[in-house]
């Protein structure tokens, strides 16, 4: 069965306002776990640096374990260690999803595993794109090079060529964007799957009855 969102009408969410010389800004939400990204992340991020190309990126995840508090820590130092503190903020939750959504250029979802890709459709709905593994649950949701971007997992150099790609042209993001709205209202919507579903059972229902061995009269 695939994912499913609601998606109530409403016009898709206004490309954020940047002021002068502020690079775009990438989120990503995930546990503090070596298997969600983050390091990937960064080491992609260091090499869009070494490549002249600014961005900003806000990690959100709150560490609900003390394995997981470690973690960001190390995250924390490799954010110092590269000279990066500037232009990666961490915090341990948002308030809004969708408000947070609509304030990125772009999400990155960068598991080593397969994952659900409620973000990717969350994402779209409010018509950002997302640069995302290529692992179960994301690659069938999202049309690579189209509604947005696929790299292999745990590659950060193909993962810095993908950023570096969409973050240089706005009107690329933005037209990924809204293909990635499309697409979700099409396919994920959740009154869309719920209709589907209803048809499919009356379907089912009249083949059976209709396949039904007929009752023998009473003698």
């Amino acid at each position: 069965l695939r994912p499913a969102i609601d998606l109530p009408p409403r016009l898709a969410s206004p490309r954020p306002s940047r002021k002068r010389g502020e690079g775009p800004l990438v989120g990503m939400l995930g546990h503090w776990q070596p298997i969600e990204g983050q390091e990937v992340v960064l080491k992609a991020m260091r090499l869009l640096r070494d490549r002249g190309r600014r961005m900003r990126l806000r990690i959100i995840g709150e560490a609900s374990t003390a394995e997981e508090e470690r973690y960001r820590s190390v995250v924390s130092g490799m954010i110092k260690a590269a000279g990066l503190h500037e232009r990666v903020i961490l915090e341990a939750a948002v308030g809004d999803l969708s408000a947070f959504i609509a304030e990125c250029d772009l999400l990155v979802v960068p598991p080593m595993q397969p994952s659900s890709g409620r973000l990717v459709l969350e994402a779209a709905a409010c018509s950002r794109p997302v640069i995302a593994s290529r692992v179960d649950g994301l690659a069938e949701i999202i049309e690579d090079g189209h509604t947005g971007l696929l790299v292999p997992p745990n590659d950060p150099r193909a993962l810095a060529d993908a950023l570096e790609l969409a973050l240089a042209s706005p009107p690329l993001r933005a037209e990924m964007g809204r293909q990635a709205r499309v697409r979700a209202e099409e396919r994920y919507a959740l009154e869309s799957m719920l209709d589907a579903l209803e048809a499919l059972w009356r379907d089912d229902r009249a083949a059976g009855m209709t396949t039904a061995a007929p009752m023998m009269p009473a003698e």
